[in-house]
């Protein structure tokens, strides 16, 4: 234990003078019996090296540290507490796999150690990458909530070691645990989107087999939402079809309000899962949206129940696709004030409003509708539920009117 205070005390010195107090804080920390006294310890050590959820240049020593640490103990809280600080970390560097676009306003310059965060972002990943064994063998835990914390950080991960998804499908066969199912098949699923190595054989039927037998709903949509994330490298040998299973899985998906969503049940339980599962517009491969074609979106639209909000939600998307086929991002602060809409706090309308200076990128069609842009249309005018709520949607994003009569003769047109 002396170890891990003689050896990094001088490297956390030259990344921060100011860290002096560390190694008694940490010894404090892991060494004390009292689990409140150590959740108070912890939270101040996590918040000197990572600060504000920002890399600075103390954090890749002491993420070491953590590693240490999580070997030194076999606590569970404790190692529940470290691995999660990890994957706070991992997830929050510059490199990170799951790094949202917007999240590159999170720089800073004005405070000296914030310019760092490329190079430090670096050495962490590599840091964690190089200790994933670790990881691996703690998803053989007993306790199902540590699991799928090990099973969240290590899908952060690319070309991990084949170890890593032999591990996965033992866990999704072992536990009952509703969550280590769901975020199993969604890292199984982008292993093989990713990986560099060789894919495991035949894992879009292993996939297409969970949506038709998963023991959970949540479990069945990871599973189809995983299919779609590799559906364009599986066209050719499905023949350009996605299974009628899936289509069905993810129009019931799609019909559920977001806020009774399984992302929602499990909020308190698995709160760092957030990050990791394909519930969130705002992740990186939005991948119901992104890897469905429109005539698929269509059809699952039309399977779907959809409420007035998720009506709104769900074409809004849908006009995106058709009319932003470049930069589609550009949108995501349009969206960002409305990310979730709930039918019970609806106004009477929901009208877009935003300073001057955010309508610079907005969209004025100058051309003849083509038939994508009059699919998505056709699609709203006959979608009842979308219009039990005024909305400016169309003249604000699209200069498109915003009455469903104008609207559907400009779809009939061409």
């Amino acid at each position: 234990m002396q170890d891990i205070f003689t050896t990094i005390r001088d490297e956390l010195l030259d990344a921060n003078p100011k860290a002096t107090h560390l190694p008694d804080l940490i010894r404090a920390f892991h060494t004390t019996q009292s689990k409140q006294e150590f959740d108070g310890l912890f939270k101040q050590f996590t918040e000197f090296i990572h600060p504000l959820g920002l890399i600075t240049a103390i954090t890749p020593p002491a993420t070491r540290i953590l590693l240490q640490l999580l070997e030194d103990t076999d606590n569970i809280h404790r190692k529940q507490s470290y691995t999660q600080c990890l994957y706070y970390i991992l997830s929050s560097t510059l490199i990170s796999p799951n790094l949202r676009r917007l999240q590159v306003r999170r720089i800073r310059f004005d405070y000296p150690d914030y310019p760092t965060q490329f190079r430090d972002s670096i050495a962490i990943y590599d840091i964690i990458f190089n200790n994933q064994q670790l990881f691996i063998e703690q998803c053989q835990s007993d306790n199902a909530y540590f699991v799928v914390t090990n099973i969240a950080l290590l899908s952060m991960l690319r070309d991990q070691d084949i170890a890593y998804i032999h591990e996965i499908l033992r866990c999704i066969n072992y536990y009952d645990d509703v969550w280590v199912k769901s975020i199993g098949a969604w890292a199984f699923a982008e292993y093989n989107y990713h990986s560099y190595k060789s894919r495991w054989e035949d894992y879009d039927k292993l996939l297409l087999e969970w949506v038709k037998n998963g023991e959970s709903f949540t479990f069945r949509v990871c599973a189809a939402l995983g299919y779609m994330l590799i559906y364009r490298k599986n066209l050719e040998s499905q023949n350009g079809q996605v299974p009628e299973v899936v289509v069905d899985t993810l129009a019931e998906y799609l019909s559920i309000d977001i806020w009774k969503r399984p992302i929602f049940y499990g909020w308190n339980l698995h709160y760092f899962v957030l990050g990791q599962m394909p519930f969130n517009r705002f992740d990186e491969d939005r991948i119901l949206y992104k890897n469905g074609d429109l005539s698929l979106l269509l059809e699952i639209s039309r399977r779907s129940n959809l409420t007035p909000a998720k009506a709104h939600h769900h074409y809004r998307e849908l006009l995106d696709i058709a009319f932003r086929k470049i930069n589609r991002n550009e949108s995501d602060h349009y969206w960002e004030s409305h990310a979730y809409i709930d039918v019970s706090d609806l106004p009477d309308q929901l009208l877009y409003e935003y300073p001057e200076r955010l309508k610079k990128g907005q969209y004025h069609p100058n051309k003849p509708l083509n038939n994508r842009h009059r699919q998505v249309l056709h699609a709203i005018v006959n979608c009842d539920p979308f219009w039990e709520i005024p909305t400016n949607l169309f003249s604000y994003f699209y200069g498109l009117p915003d009455n469903k009569e104008d609207l559907q003769r400009l779809a009939n047109q061409g």
